[in-house]
Order: C-alpha cells, then sequence, then structure tokens
C-alpha cells in the first residue's frame, strides 16, 4: 500500500492517479482495481518503474491484465519484434491469485 501512491494507471482509456488516503479502507475504495494493483505493488519497487509511465489494465471476465509498457512503446517507437512490454501480470478474478508474469 505504501508503494502505490503517486503512481498511474490506463483502465478503459482513462488515466487515474493513485492517491494516498487516510486508512486501508479508503486506499482500497479509490477504484476497482485497487485489490490487483496491492497483489502487484511490489513490481513498481522490482523494476524502478517512473511514476510519469501509467501502467496498463485491461479485464476481462475472468482476469485482470496488468501490463508495464515496454521503454519503447512508452517512447512511441514501433515494435518490430519483441514485446510491447516490460512485464504483464494476470491475476485471476476469482482466486485473485497470480496466474502468469511474463517479463520481457
Amino acid at each position: 500500500m505504501d508503494i502505490l501512491p503517486g503512481y498511474s494507471f490506463v483502465f478503459n482509456g482513462k488515466t487515474n492517479v493513485i492517491e494516498r488516503s487516510g486508512d486501508v479502507h479508503a486506499f482500497r475504495n479509490q477504484h476497482s482495481m485497487m485489490p490487483y494493483l496491492n497483489l502487484t505493488a511490489e513490481k513498481f519497487r522490482i523494476y524502478h518503474w517512473s511514476k510519469e509511465h501509467p501502467i496498463e489494465i485491461k479485464e476481462t471476465e475472468t482476469e485482470v491484465v496488468l501490463t508495464w509498457p515496454s521503454r519503447a512503446k512508452l517512447r512511441g517507437a514501433k515494435i518490430y519484434w519483441g514485446s510491447p512490454y516490460l512485464l504483464e501480470v494476470v491475476v485471476d478474478k476469482t482466486t485473485m491469485k497470480i496466474v502468469s508474469a511474463l517479463r520481457w
């Protein structure tokens, strides 16, 4: 929880900034994606992610996919080979467990 304030994410085309809130309940209720961000919070520290670059979140009926874009994608470069992400984490919505974490 202490890692996330100041970071941003894009969900359904809208950029959201994570704010510090007074208590845990208020912090978790900022956005419907907060439980998934809490689950993956350590990844922001591990990858020395910049607060100026939002991660991308996509939701399906069964999963939530959190994507840390590659440096090339952040620069707007066309990606002809390699991956468009630095890290992609898939969380099962039913179990709230990480089912895959792919790193480029």
